[in-house]
């Protein structure tokens, strides 16, 4: 790690130094980050998570994930930026201990959240020695997707950092580009989507239980609706072992087993063709029904809500309970398609939002 360290050049200008662990908030900033290395010189510090976000940008650091503070204040003392601008991860130190070392130094922080799961987690330091499960690492202003998630920060009473509604750049970015592909041509009956996320990872990590995986998920599918659908397309999460999921598919008869396909293609792709996406509480359940996708959450016997966005969105069926799903499958798929205008998403203009309060502190 040493030598990555003496890679940075003292001497170098930056205005912005990107952080971020994650490929969900890579994947948040990277509209933003397009749009302001235009005239800002921006560094990137990112992980094997979020490396292929920043594919072709040469001014990267590639960490591994067992960085200290010691070690993240040698690179940021040398960089010396204007501005960090973070993500949120929930389960690395990363952005945490880049906000303390960036207050150290009197540099402004900027953090995205970029979804509406766990906020408060992505702000506790994640299994470090030196410091207790409750004690929290905040920026000093943190972007958030909308009001909804605004309120729910403030009223936990535990958030010191500035809080500011600026939208998703990502999901307004994807949206844009679902609404122009998705149509009736590019749809294959019968076809669901299944959206799958690290849920056991999860549970396993942090020792606690949520009521279900995607694995109990995935195979009420597979039990109640297989026989209704054409194909039923697994799409893993970046941080999932894909051989789970090819053992989880030989439980099933040769029969069934045609009709799952376990999925390497990219979300965008698998969304723009189905005719049914179905999922926990993933962001992509949240770009698939404002595409004009029929979308069902699946959700049995949980035990705390993992995204309150999901719980009020009204083009995502919610299910709650471990009732069998063939009759609500079937009155999804008989619903007319609905239309979105972008216009009227609390997502519009998000990356122009971002971007601008970005500038603010520059």
């Amino acid at each position: 790690m040493s030598s990555q360290v003496n890679d940075v050049i003292s001497t170098e200008k930056v205005d912005i130094l990107i952080v971020c662990c994650d490929i969900g908030g890579a994947k948040a900033i990277y509209p933003v980050f397009k749009l302001l290395k235009k005239k800002f010189n921006i560094k990137i510090i990112c992980t094997v998570y979020s490396k292929e976000v920043f594919r072709g940008f040469s001014n990267k650091i590639i960490l591994e994930l067992d960085h200290s503070t010691d070690y993240l204040s040698r690179i940021l003392y040398n960089i010396n930026p204007k501005l960090l601008f973070t993500g949120t991860s929930e389960f690395s130190n990363l952005e945490r201990l880049s906000w303390k070392v960036s207050r150290e130094m009197g540099i402004v922080s900027v953090a995205i959240i970029d979804s509406w799961t766990n906020p408060k987690d992505r702000f506790k330091y994640y299994y470090s020695e030196s410091n207790s499960n409750t004690e929290l690492s905040q920026p000093d202003v943190v972007s958030v997707p909308d009001q909804m998630l605004k309120s729910k920060i403030f009223k936990g009473g535990w958030c010191t950092s500035d809080l500011k509604v600026c939208g998703q750049p990502h999901l307004e970015q994807n949206l844009r580009k679902l609404l122009r592909s998705r149509n009736a041509s590019n749809i294959l009956k019968g076809a669901t989507l299944f959206i799958s996320e690290p849920v056991s990872e999860k549970c396993h990590t942090l020792g606690e239980d949520i009521g279900y995986s995607q694995f109990s998920v995935a195979t009420k599918i597979v039990n109640e609706v297989l026989s209704d659908i054409s194909i039923l397309e697994i799409k893993p999460h970046p941080k999932e072992n894909i051989d789970n999921w090819i053992k989880w598919k030989k439980l099933f008869s040769e029969e069934e087993q045609l009709k799952i396909k376990i999925s390497k293609s990219k979300l965008e792709n698998l969304i723009t063709k189905s005719e049914v996406v179905v999922g926990m509480a993933s962001m992509g359940l949240i770009e698939a029904a404002y595409s004009g996708a029929k979308v069902m959450a699946l959700q049995p016997n949980r035990k705390f809500i993992p995204n309150i966005f999901i719980d009020e969105c009204e083009y995502i069926s919610l299910i709650i309970n471990n009732d069998r799903m063939d009759n609500i499958f079937q009155l999804l798929r008989g619903n007319k398609n609905h239309s979105i205008n972008i216009k009227n998403l609390p997502f519009y203009k998000s990356i122009e939002r971002t971007s601008n309060l970005i500038l603010k502190y520059l």
